[in-house]
């Protein structure tokens, strides 16, 4: 259940202001009852799961340019008064794209530059640790989790929002080459997955003890091309991921030298399409 509305100032005709928010809760089927004692303090209620985010749009159609970005907390609908916080699980997501024109006329032609980062990781490390009991239950939750709506923002079990998921960042750049229909593009992405849990996992709140080097991080590369043959659109795309500490272990080595649980994989897909006019 959900809301999300978008204002356009009359005084600035490019910038446009948007709120939205949604609650997750269980409908039926519920055995379990909501345990006070996972109550965080920032949670009003128990049985409810709530995100909220404030979104800022700003368009510059002579420099072929837009910026964007999103902020949110989690377990409350967002407001101006009550989005920052360093006590709150908190996200935000900002980009920008960029047109630049190689060839203008009948045959235009385009370089796009895309750049986005995201970070969903709770904004202190420290707020993963009960100050009275280091080795209880994680202080604060991460971003789409529950304490009793135990699938969190999901649906059949697929998150409903970032695809990184709780407690993970991202950072990616985007380059293309595009005229009509034809592209030509490259990317690069670093995921760092699930910083929450890894902290979580590998640290004790003590200082001095744990293990500083079992983040899971992957680093994606890839290409993608299409290209328009009369009525026929060839598409295809090849992805290479480095995936460092697969799944927060290390194996086998010293601090400062690759784990032996490092993993990489190779995606690649190619369509056809028919237009039919």
């Amino acid at each position: 259940l959900g809301y999300q509305f978008v204002f356009n100032p009359k005084w600035t005709p490019h910038l446009y202001i948007g709120f939205s928010g949604v609650s997750y809760f269980y409908t039926s089927n519920v055995i379990a009852k909501a345990n006070p004692d996972l109550l965080l303090p920032h949670e009003t209620k128990a049985s409810l799961g709530r995100l909220g985010a404030i979104s800022l749009r700003y368009l510059m159609p002579k420099e072929r340019a837009e910026l964007y970005m999103e902020y949110g907390r989690a377990n409350r609908w967002a407001a101006p008064w009550n989005i920052f916080g360093d006590t709150i699980p908190t996200g935000y997501m900002a980009g920008f794209r960029k047109l630049i024109p190689l060839k203008l006329g009948k045959k235009a032609s385009y370089l796009s530059l895309h750049a986005e980062i995201t970070q969903l990781q709770l904004p202190d490390a420290r707020l993963v640790y009960n100050p009275q009991n280091p080795l209880s239950i994680p202080k604060t939750n991460s971003w789409y989790t529950h304490p009793f709506v135990t699938q969190g923002y999901t649906n059949e079990g697929q998150i409903m929002g970032a695809g990184i998921g709780p407690g993970s960042n991202s950072q990616s750049l985007f380059l293309s080459w595009i005229q009509g229909k034809k592209r030509i593009g490259l990317q690069v992405e670093r995921v760092a997955n699930n910083n929450d849990f890894a902290i979580y996992s590998n640290f004790t709140g003590l200082i001095g003890s744990g293990t500083a080097d079992r983040y899971w991080v992957n680093m994606q590369y890839g290409i993608n091309a299409q290209w328009d043959i009369g009525p026929w659109l060839i598409s295809g795309f090849y992805q290479y991921t480095h995936a460092l500490n697969y799944r927060w272990v290390k194996l086998h080595s010293i601090f400062s030298e690759p784990s032996e649980a490092d993993r990489v994989n190779k995606r690649f897909s190619i369509s056809l399409t028919r237009f039919f006019n």
